[in-house]
């Protein structure tokens, strides 16, 4: 989700305008919008992000699109609607969509054990804390890793701690080493965030489809979208238009050593690696909300999209719940900054990349930036100057 350590709290955040012509009713909404913008303009002028692109989009249309900033301030570069970002653990919900593609192919199920088609983690051993280690009380199942219960820690392998930054290692090398890593808990257990997890389902997806991750993904997924600018290994021609990432864990702002280019990348990285623009984004968030289709493409039946925005587990996020992969919204008083509604759900990346789906009122609200650290005040601010836009 980073290339740096994060934590559960920042996964909501995580979680953290061009004015369009606009049916008669919308008018209304003028100036939230007018709001909106001085507010995200305020952002940048007081260089707490480099750039931000926002979009709000209504029943298909949109109703909100501005780009603000810079994409890259060293180069004077400005920020705009077809900027590319690096997407971080929004590619989750993506690995989770290509998993249930798999289901419906009759190629695995969700209460299969991980070991029945990655033989290394057989031997896997749980290590709770002060305890020495021993077999599990049950294997860990695929559904364990979609709602982040199997018990693995939150932390990578010493082996591969940095592989969010040098990507050096294929998946199957990486997915390997995370099995010689003790869980410490039995599956099952309450929920407890671990990017790892993905991983091993990206490695999954391979060994049952055939294909690389990356290629599964663009086939079932990315294509049949037409989402033309996202992928994992960003091609050549695309560098120009990819935005440069920031630091605010310490500051001021700072840009971020991270190779945004991923040049000589190994590692496909089905729990982070994913980069696109907010209009491919909102395209794959609106065929969710649909019911697993859009253009008349369909992606997954919508029993299999039900099934993965059924609440499973509760987080550490008040009012939040996880289903497969999306974070779900149970109680929408425990999280008022964020103005959604109960059954809303939606995905967020450590560096800021947040959206929302709300299909009682068929609203998506995206907001992407890409700045490692800060606070959550950009994205509760969107959230709740969206509503009213909308």
């Amino acid at each position: 989700m980073h290339g740096h350590r994060h934590t559960r709290r920042q996964v909501l955040r995580l979680l953290g305008g061009t004015f369009i012509s606009l049916p008669t009713r919308l008018f209304a909404s003028k100036s939230a919008a007018a709001a909106l913008t001085a507010k995200l303009q305020q952002f940048i002028d007081t260089r707490q992000v480099a750039g931000i692109v926002a979009l709000i989009s209504h029943a298909g249309r949109d109703v909100y699109l501005e780009a603000f900033g810079s994409q890259d301030l060293e180069r004077q570069l400005p920020m705009r609607t077809s900027t590319i970002f690096d997407m971080r653990s929004m590619t989750k919900e993506i690995t989770a969509t290509a998993l249930m593609c798999l289901v419906e192919d009759g190629k695995l199920h969700l209460n299969d054990a991980v070991s029945d088609y990655l033989p290394e983690f057989a031997s896997l051993k749980v290590a709770p804390p002060g305890q020495p280690p021993r077999p599990p009380s049950r294997p860990v199942t695929l559904t364990d890793l979609l709602t982040e219960t199997s018990g693995m820690a939150p932390n990578r392998p010493p082996a591969i701690s940095n592989i969010t930054r040098v990507l050096d290692r294929p998946l199957a090398e990486v997915v390997k080493i995370v099995a010689t890593q003790p869980l410490i808990a039995d599956p099952g257990a309450p929920w407890l965030y671990s990017s790892m997890g993905y991983a091993v389902l990206g490695r999954v997806i391979e060994v049952r489809s055939g294909q690389p991750y990356e290629h599964f993904v663009s086939d079932r997924i990315l294509r049949p979208l037409d989402m033309r600018d996202s992928f994992f290994f960003p091609p050549h021609e695309k560098w120009p238009r990819i935005a440069a990432m920031y630091n605010l864990e310490t500051t001021p702002l700072h840009r971020d050593v991270i190779d945004i280019y991923r040049k000589g990348a190994k590692y496909s990285a089905p729990e982070f690696g994913m980069f696109s623009t907010v209009r491919d984004i909102e395209r794959f968030f609106r065929m969710t909300m649909n019911g697993g289709g859009l253009d008349g493409h369909r992606i997954l039946k919508s029993a299999s999209v039900r099934a993965m925005l059924q609440p499973r587990v509760p987080t550490s996020l008040d009012g939040i719940s996880q289903g497969l992969s999306w974070f779900i919204c149970t109680d929408p008083t425990k999280q008022t900054d964020l103005h959604i509604t109960s059954g809303s759900f939606g995905a967020a990346g450590a560096s800021g990349t947040f959206g929302w789906i709300d299909p009682g009122q068929q609203l998506i609200r995206l907001l992407l930036m890409q700045r490692f650290g800060g606070t959550d005040t950009e994205r509760n601010t969107f959230m709740h100057l969206a509503a009213d836009v909308s």
